[in-house]
């Protein structure tokens, strides 16, 4: 087993955004779309980047996904909770955070 510093863990909350919790996504039926980004390089998203760029647009919400990307927008659609276990890949850019998971986006507001 693994020490609990080696596993990521979901921010629970970034300013004044605080973490609501994993949702199903699927690329037919976004939660979030009002806008997108994608960070896939080494010094690539974090929760902390997704909330930023939500605060820039002037979002109420932030969701990461798939560890690159960050969805936003002011409404989340047809949004059926997941697992917390679910949302647990790691974060490009931050190895200690967790950024949602495939088909799984972890929304903050």
């Amino acid at each position: 087993s693994s020490s609990p510093a080696a596993t990521p863990t979901a921010v629970p909350q970034v300013d004044d955004f605080a973490l609501l919790g994993c949702f199903l996504d699927s690329v037919d039926a976004r939660v979030l779309i009002a806008d997108s980004s994608v960070d896939d390089g080494a010094t690539g998203m974090t929760t902390g980047k997704c909330v930023a760029f939500a605060q820039q647009g002037a979002w109420q919400y932030a969701g990461v996904e798939t560890g690159s990307e960050c969805w936003v927008g002011n409404t989340m659609h047809s949004a059926s909770p997941a697992a917390a276990g679910d949302c647990d890949t790691t974060c490009a850019g931050n190895n200690t955070e967790v950024c949602g998971g495939g088909n799984r986006i972890q929304i903050y507001q």
